[in-house]
């Protein structure tokens, strides 16, 4: 029976883990004034990553059940506790590591697009004069 939850649990983190991911993701490059789809797949990738890390490095069971040892387990409190708890864990280091992947890969993609753009017009490429 605890083999069946751990394997139930794991499901639930990776399942969690991409949906977050996903969500967050989109939310980011919709937001963002320009959606780009390139960027969208690595930050999908990149933060389903370290989702998956976070959900088999940190002991969300036990955490979990140490903040919810005095409810009734299942309880629609300590359900929302739980999750409460899970959101408190991933979405602040998602968020931080999106933004400074973002933050160094946005520059370096839309330099990368305005010199193949310059060179598809046959303009002068501006980096290799110097």
């Amino acid at each position: 029976m605890e083999n069946n939850m751990k394997k139930v649990g794991r499901t639930m983190s990776i399942c969690m883990g991409i949906t977050l991911s996903l969500c967050l993701s989109l939310v980011g490059n919709l937001t963002s004034g320009n959606f780009n789809v390139i960027l969208f797949l690595i930050t999908f990738a990149v933060s389903t990553i370290i989702s998956l890390l976070i959900g088999f490095i940190v002991p969300m069971g036990k955490i979990s059940r140490n903040a919810t040892r005095n409810m009734r387990p299942g309880s629609i409190g300590a359900r929302c506790l739980e999750s409460l708890i899970s959101d408190l864990i991933y979405t602040p280091i998602i968020t931080l590591c999106m933004v400074l992947l973002v933050r160094g890969l946005v520059p370096v993609l839309v330099s990368h697009s305005v010199k193949s753009a310059m060179l598809a017009n046959g303009l002068p490429d501006e980096s290799a004069t110097e």
